[in-house]
């Protein structure tokens, strides 16, 4: 009808791949590019560990591993398999880590026309500053969860990071089953 009013198009939705390091996150985001899905930003390479890339968000891996250091909380580290600390999201790091993030998620949907996903596993932990932040930029969000065996993600940890950080298989069990 005439009358009615202009529909106005829905935003594209980002997809945010999540999940514990080493469980997938990279074969789903590798999956996603071959697919058209796009992921924006410059993606960190791969290497040994990973050789196809890793399908991350360079700028994103760093805001947010930044803040799980400022929260005490560097996902390798001892204290990576603690809780966030009680009332998290209103520490003085979030603030400048949403701002970031808010930035780069900002100007990156005005360009989407389809969509597009965000992969990285810190994510995962960090996820109620995500939901915080889609509804912010009323941007929709949908989430992929990646879940391999504990005990293969166990061991890829402790092959790749022991020798790195002390990872032990405590830790790496205890590491998994925060994202899952």
């Amino acid at each position: 009808s005439f009358n009615s009013p202009p529909k106005t198009l829905a935003r594209p939705s980002v997809l945010l791949v999540v999940g514990m390091h080493r469980s997938g996150t990279s074969l789903l985001g590798g999956l996603l590019q071959r697919l058209g899905v796009a992921l924006p930003g410059e993606t960190i390479a791969g290497d040994l560990h990973n050789p196809e890339g890793y399908f991350e968000w360079d700028e994103v891996v760093a805001i947010q591993e930044r803040l799980l250091i400022d929260l005490d909380r560097w996902w390798p580290s001892e204290q990576g398999a603690l809780p966030l600390p009680e009332g998290w999201l209103a520490h003085p790091a979030v603030a400048i880590a949403a701002a970031q993030l808010r930035q780069l998620l900002s100007v990156e949907s005005a360009r989407q026309q389809g969509l597009w996903a965000i992969k990285d596993p810190r994510c995962s932990r960090l996820l109620p500053l995500w939901i915080q932040l889609a509804a912010e930029l009323d941007l929709p969000l949908q989430l992929l969860l990646a879940v391999r065996d504990p005990a293969e993600v166990t061991a890829s940890l402790l092959h790749r990071d022991g020798p790195l950080v002390g990872m032990d298989a405590t830790r790496a069990q205890q590491l998994w089953w925060r994202p899952n």
